[in-house]
């Protein structure tokens, strides 16, 4: 007797651990609201045989400083962190020869 009710209740608890692990197992919705599609992340891309999603860089305004012009290039996409930090220290090379720190 004492079996059958430790198998009742090994069965018992192994649906709750079903029904518990059902909502996470299941797939995914595709057609939410606000889904755009397929998303790639542009790192994961080349590893998953995907291309990275492309789009096109958008025109920075007349008053934005160099430097979100190029935060902007690096978030889009067009340019490569190695690019980014090279033209970073262009900038800061141009800066310090145009402004002199007093202290320095």
């Amino acid at each position: 007797m004492n079996t059958l009710v430790v198998v009742v209740w090994v069965l018992i608890a192994m649906h709750l651990v079903a029904l518990a692990f059902a909502p996470i197992l299941s797939p995914r919705e595709t057609d939410r609201p606000g889904d755009e599609g397929t998303r790639v992340d542009p790192c994961l891309g080349p590893v998953l045989s995907l291309p990275p999603r492309r789009e096109p860089v958008p025109a920075a305004p007349a008053e934005a400083s160099p430097d979100a012009v190029l935060q902007e290039l690096l978030f889009s996409g067009a340019i490569s962190r190695t690019d980014y930090r090279a033209a970073m220290a262009r900038l800061a090379a141009q800066d310090e020869r145009e402004h002199p720190a007093p202290f320095a």
